[in-house]
């Protein structure tokens, strides 16, 4: 195996990992070293490309503008202080929201969307 194959990374790194990846629909590796497969883990900015892209596609379809302010597509967003805060802020990191509520608070609620979802719309940005 070379040093970049995705099973001995995993290994000699010796934390808990998965790692699944799927080519044309099919899963083409798939492996858990140290938890179980439906262990949950958290990414924190690993899905950020991802969002940033499919945001882009949308503005690229007209179907929103980097500068439209997040409340227009989730009003709840805009409470505190944060209806001006636009999309174009969010992609940039100026939105003033690095945490809803402090690191230690929002790890407890990181695995239940509701509550990360009202975290951030009772949040006041810095």
């Amino acid at each position: 195996m070379s040093a970049c194959d995705p099973t001995t990374l995993i290994r000699e790194r010796g934390n808990p990992a998965q790692l699944r990846v799927y080519a044309r629909g099919r899963i083409v590796f798939d492996e858990s070293h140290r938890c179980q497969p439906e262990s949950l883990f958290f990414l924190f900015s690993a899905g950020k490309p991802l969002v940033a892209l499919g945001v882009h596609l949308l503005a690229q379809r007209g179907e929103l503008a980097l500068d439209d302010p997040v409340a227009k597509f989730w009003p709840e967003f805009g409470r505190h202080g944060k209806q001006g805060i636009t999309i174009r802020h969010v992609l940039r990191h100026r939105g003033g929201l690095p945490v809803a509520r402090g690191m230690p608070l929002d790890a407890l609620v990181m695995t239940d969307w509701p509550a990360s979802l009202r975290a951030i719309e009772e949040a006041t940005p810095a």
